[in-house]
């Protein structure tokens, strides 16, 4: 382990510098870009967050990124080859012009979505201000979850999707420091009838869920029973009732 910090490469010593969780090296707490609040939390034996520093973080980025476009073109394969086998290969004009470029930025864009969930049907705020319709929204969505889950709730923001209409009420997008409390969030708020929440999916992702659900709805129209659907991160998938899923 170096023991200099290794943006500077100057001595460092524990009260001025914080480790880096993936590569286990110390940084001085300003080459950081980190208050001494901040730097003091990370410290903390009960945190729950961790720390990379700048070099370490877009490593495991890329790494994530590649997993994500590996991912990516499998589905999009498994995709073409479904619908190819329908006599439906006209369909699959756009997907055939998908460059590398746009597989990238599909990836980071699911990547970005990940830490969101969308709350449909919850009414808007009548607060006079902006800063007091957000604070509203907010509370209100969090009334949907148990004391001990909310208190393990850290909303990063929430903002209304759409322009303002008076009959209509707009989804509400809610972003989580994290994917572990999207995952919280879709699997304990409380069941109400009419609101409903859903993962924040990507076009792509929700023309892929459309056409799934159509084709499950048709196969269950032409008799076969032997079906249903199960989601995985937000996306349908059809199995056979006889089968272990996943």
């Amino acid at each position: 382990m170096p023991d200099v910090c290794i943006i500077c490469s100057k001595g460092y010593s524990t009260t001025d510098s914080i480790a880096c969780d993936i590569g286990n090296h110390f940084i001085h707490v300003t080459c950081a870009g980190l208050s001494r609040q901040e730097a003091d939390c990370l410290r903390s034996g009960k945190r729950k967050i961790n720390f990379f520093c700048d070099k370490c973080n877009i490593v495991n980025i890329i790494g994530t990124l590649k997993s994500e476009i590996v991912s990516l073109r499998n589905e999009l394969g498994n995709l073409k080859s479904k619908l190819e086998s329908q006599g439906a290969s006209a369909n699959l004009d756009d997907n055939k012009k998908l460059s590398d470029e746009e597989i990238i930025n599909e990836c980071v864009e699911r990547q970005t979505r990940s830490f969101n969930i969308i709350v449909f049907n919850l009414p808007e705020s009548s607060e006079p201000s902006l800063s007091d319709r957000k604070q509203d929204d907010q509370d209100k969505f969090l009334n949907f979850y148990e004391e001990e889950n909310r208190e393990n709730l850290s909303i990063k923001g929430s903002v209304r999707l759409g322009k303002f209409e008076t009959r209509k009420i707009r989804p509400l997008k809610v972003t989580f420091d994290s994917t572990d409390q999207v995952l919280l969030a879709l699997r304990k708020h409380k069941r109400t009838t009419g609101i409903y929440f859903n993962r924040d999916l990507t076009p792509m992702q929700q023309n892929l869920s459309y056409k799934i659900r159509k084709e499950f709805r048709e196969r269950i129209d032409n008799g076969d029973s032997n079906i249903k659907m199960v989601y995985n991160n937000g996306i349908p998938k059809i199995v056979t009732k006889d089968k272990k899923n996943f």
